[in-house]
C-alpha cells in the first residue's frame, strides 16, 4: 500500500515541471488577416492584407468609452501569381498570418477583368480559409479602402467590410454581397448571372468638430457571367433589383403625387414569380411582384388607390431602367434565364446561343406589380385644408 502512494507521490511530482500552455499565445501576438484585396496591373497581382488590432476593439477605460482610434495596419506585396504574392507578403512580416479570421475579399475591376479563377482556386484548396467570408469589389485605392477611419465605430469588423448584413435590416440594398460558397456555387453556373456590390469611400457626410470622417459605402454592383466580367452597374441603374430582392428587409420609396407633393412609402416582404413565354424560336418573360408597404409620411391627402398607382409604376419603371442597364452590357442582371435553365432545360437547349438566352427590349413582355398596405404608421398632411 505504501509503495502505491510513492508511486503516486512520485507521479505527481513529475508533472509539476509540465504546462499544458506551451503553445499558448495572447491575442496582441497573434497577426489576424481581417479583410484581402487583390488588384492586377503591369502583369502582377498585388495584394492588401488588412490586419486589425483586435485589443483595443474593447472598451478598457473607466467611463466604458472606446478607443479613439483603432490601429490598422495593411501589408502589400506583388508577384507573377496571387500564391507567389502572398508568399512575397509573408517575407515582410515578423510573425505568422492567421487566415481563418477572414471577413472579407475585395478585388479590383482590373483584377476581375483579368479573371479571378485563379484567385478562387487557391482560396478552394488552401484549408485554413473558412469559405464564409464576403466577396466584393471596388473601382478605388484598395490602400484608400483599407485605412478608411468611421466616425462611430472606427473598428473595420464593425463596418461594411466586416458586417454588411447589420445595416441591411434597417435600410436594404438591390443586391446583397456573396459569401464566397456562395459565389463560388454561381460562379460557373450557365444561367445565372452574379451582381457583386462595389465599394467606396464618402467623406462628405459625418464629421466633428476636428474633421470630416470616411465611411464606407455602396457605390454601384460588378456584374459577372460564367467567371467573366461584364460591366458595372451604377446605385440608380441597380434600383430595380430592391423589388426582386427575397432577402429585402425593408426600403424606402419616394413617389410623387404632383409637381410639389412627394410622398414616402417603405416597402418589404416581396414574392417573385418569373413566368417564361414560349414561343416558336424565342422566349419572353412575365415578371409578377407582390409586395406589402407602409406610409412613413403623406403630403396632402390623397386617395390609396391613387398611391397605390403611383407605388406600382414606379417599382416598374426601376426594373425596366434595371434591365436595359443589364442589356447594355450583355447582361441577364434580373436573371430571367434562371427559370427556363431549371425548370425547362429542353427549351433552354433548343433557345440558348453560346450557353445564354439571347435576350433583348421585347424579351421582358410585362411587368405587373401588387401593392398591399399594412398599415399607414403616422399620417402628416403637412398641406391639408383645414
Amino acid at each position: 500500500m505504501r509503495r502505491s502512494y510513492l508511486l503516486i507521490l512520485a507521479l505527481l511530482l513529475a508533472a509539476l515541471p509540465l504546462s499544458g500552455c506551451w503553445s499558448f499565445k495572447t491575442l496582441e501576438h497573434m497577426a489576424y488577416i481581417h479583410a484581402l484585396g487583390v488588384d492586377y496591373r503591369d502583369g502582377q497581382y498585388t495584394i492588401y492584407a488588412q490586419i486589425a488590432n483586435f485589443t483595443n476593439i474593447a472598451k478598457t477605460d473607466v467611463g466604458g468609452q472606446q478607443n479613439e482610434n483603432v490601429p490598422v495596419w495593411v501589408g502589400k506585396a506583388s508577384g507573377k501569381s496571387f500564391n507567389v504574392a502572398i508568399f512575397n507578403l509573408y517575407d515582410t512580416l515578423q510573425r505568422r498570418l492567421y487566415w481563418s479570421h477572414l471577413s472579407t475579399l475585395v478585388f479590383t475591376e482590373s483584377a476581375a477583368k483579368k479573371g479571378i479563377e485563379e484567385i478562387r482556386d487557391l482560396f478552394q484548396r488552401f484549408g485554413e480559409f473558412r469559405p464564409t467570408f464576403w466577396v466584393f469589389t471596388t473601382n478605388i485605392r484598395l490602400e484608400k479602402l483599407f485605412t478608411a477611419a468611421a466616425a462611430v465605430d472606427p473598428s473595420p469588423v464593425y463596418s461594411k467590410l466586416g458586417d454588411p448584413i447589420d445595416m441591411n435590416k434597417q435600410s436594404s440594398f438591390p443586391a446583397l454581397p456573396k459569401r464566397m460558397h456562395e459565389f463560388v456555387a454561381l460562379f460557373r453556373e450557365e444561367s445565372h448571372t452574379l451582381v457583386i456590390p462595389s465599394l467606396k469611400v464618402d467623406k462628405k457626410s459625418w464629421f466633428d468638430q476636428k474633421k470630416y470622417f470616411e465611411e464606407i459605402v455602396f457605390d454601384g454592383y460588378s456584374v459577372m457571367h460564367r467567371g467573366k466580367w461584364m460591366g458595372m452597374l451604377s446605385s440608380e441603374e441597380a434600383r430595380g433589383l430592391l423589388w426582386l430582392n427575397r432577402n429585402l428587409v425593408r426600403s424606402p420609396l419616394s413617389i410623387r403625387l404632383s409637381e410639389n407633393s412627394v410622398s414616402s412609402v417603405v416597402v418589404k416582404k416581396p414574392t417573385i414569380k418569373i413566368i417564361p413565354i414560349f414561343e416558336q424560336d424565342q422566349v419572353r418573360f412575365s415578371l409578377h411582384l407582390k409586395l406589402n408597404g407602409h406610409f412613413t409620411q403623406l403630403k396632402g391627402i390623397s386617395e390609396e388607390d391613387e398611391i397605390r398607382k403611383k407605388v406600382r409604376e414606379t417599382i416598374q419603371a426601376q426594373v425596366l431602367r434595371t434591365y436595359r442597364a443589364g442589356l447594355k452590357i450583355d447582361a441577364d442582371v434580373l436573371n430571367l434565364s434562371d427559370t427556363v435553365y431549371r425548370k425547362h432545360s429542353k427549351d433552354w437547349k433548343r433557345l440558348s446561343k453560346n450557353g445564354k438566352l439571347p435576350l433583348d427590349e421585347n424579351s421582358l413582355a410585362e411587368i405587373k406589380v401588387e401593392i398591399k398596405f399594412i398599415h399607414y404608421g403616422k399620417k402628416v398632411h403637412m398641406d391639408a385644408k383645414q
